[in-house]
Parts: C-alpha cells; sequence; structure tokens
C-alpha cells in the first residue's frame, strides 16, 4: 500500500533542471523597458487628447498627477533598460561559459566578445545575431560528440529570427520617432512611441523564448 501511495504522487517522467536564476529573472526583466513605455507614452497621449493643458511647460512635472505619474514611468523605463541590458550580456557570457563546461569547443567568438560586438558600430548590425544563434544551435546539440566545423543547422529558430527582427524594428523605429518630432506633430509622435514601446515588448517575448531555448539545451 505504501509503495502504491508512493508511486501515485510520484512525478511522471524524467526530472529536468530548474532554470537558473539569472536566465528566469532575465526573462522578467526585459519585459520592464517596453511595459514602462507603453505606460509613459500611453499616459501622455490620453492627457493630450482630454487634457491638452496638463502638458504646458509651467504645470507638466509639478501640478498635475498625470505629469508625476509620466516622468517616473519614464525614469523606470530608463532604469530597467540598463538593468535588463546589463543581465542580457551576463546570461550571454555565462551561457557560453557552460558550452565550454559541457565540452562544445571552437566557438565562432570567444566568451569576451559577447559583450564587446554590441558596441561596435556596424559589427552591432550582425555580430549579436551569429552569437545568439550559435548559442541555440551549439546548446541543441548532442555535447557527447566531437564539435565538426562543416556542421550546420537544418534550420535557423524562429524566435531567433523574430527577436533579432522586432529589436532592429525597435531601435529603427526609436531613431526615426526621435528625428521626426516636429515634422508628426506632438499626437502622431506619441502615438508612434506608444507604437514603438509595443514592439519592444514583442522583441523581449521572443527574446524570452530564445533563453528558453538555449536553457533547455544547456541542461539536457
Amino acid at each position: 500500500m505504501a509503495s502504491a501511495k508512493k508511486n501515485a504522487f510520484s512525478p511522471p517522467g524524467p526530472q529536468v533542471d530548474p532554470m537558473p536564476p539569472l536566465a528566469f529573472w532575465l526573462r522578467v526583466v526585459v519585459f520592464l523597458p517596453g511595459a514602462f513605455g507603453v505606460t509613459t507614452w500611453g499616459i501622455r497621449l490620453a492627457v493630450l487628447s482630454l487634457m491638452p493643458d496638463v502638458l504646458a511647460p509651467e504645470s507638466y512635472h509639478a501640478d498635475h498627477p498625470a505629469g508625476l505619474a509620466m516622468s517616473l514611468a519614464q525614469w523606470a523605463g530608463r532604469l530597467s533598460l540598463i538593468v535588463s541590458a546589463f543581465l542580457w550580456l551576463l546570461w550571454q557570457s555565462s551561457a557560453r561559459r557552460r558550452l565550454g563546461e559541457l565540452g562544445e569547443r571552437h566557438l565562432s567568438y570567444p566568451r569576451g566578445w559577447s559583450v564587446v560586438v554590441w558596441f561596435i558600430p556596424l559589427v552591432n548590425l550582425f555580430a549579436p545575431y551569429t552569437l545568439t544563434d550559435e548559442l541555440v544551435y551549439r546548446s541543441a546539440r548532442d555535447h557527447s560528440t566531437t564539435w565538426d566545423p562543416m556542421e550546420e543547422p537544418s534550420s535557423t529558430p524562429w524566435e531567433l529570427v523574430l527577436w533579432w527582427g522586432t529589436w532592429c524594428g525597435w531601435f529603427v523605429l526609436v531613431s526615426a520617432a526621435g528625428r521626426n518630432r516636429d515634422w508628426l506633430g506632438e499626437d502622431l509622435w506619441t502615438l508612434a512611441r506608444v507604437i514603438t514601446s509595443g514592439v519592444a515588448l514583442l522583441a523581449a517575448f521572443f527574446g524570452g523564448k530564445v533563453i528558453s531555448r538555449v536553457e533547455r539545451g544547456l541542461r539536457g
């Protein structure tokens, strides 16, 4: 009877190690810049439509709760962007180290380059994608076999393509909105910033999928 109860309450199948705290919190934090952005510009868009006088220079930050809420959300968004970028770089470096511990050799870039390539003009247009693509593929392969440089993945994961596409789209939209404020006018410019923040949320969603895929491979 005791053994029957034990079997009844035993979880089925093999047990999988939980996701490391760094990867878990990164998946959470990457959503914050987009969420705070939607909040910031959503408040501004509502105020422009319903209470345009609130955005006057003499009353914007001091005399109305909407102005204060927008200011707090904007600063929280900036802070969360810095934190999420730091955690992303830390996670990529950690994932490459763990690949080495699993026996993966001859990676395309040294471990430190997972950080450096983001800050080199032109190189940061393609190198972060290839670095992450290598993480996805090399983490999923059989680590007991020797790596063959001629070995190629059968297909590119959809999460990776959509993450990089939305990330680049976010960057282009931010740059375009910043340079065309006068041409667009306040209403359209603010709406463009809301849309841009929505794209950031999409990039965070697909980035989280990439993180999960890599972690599944690293944990076996």
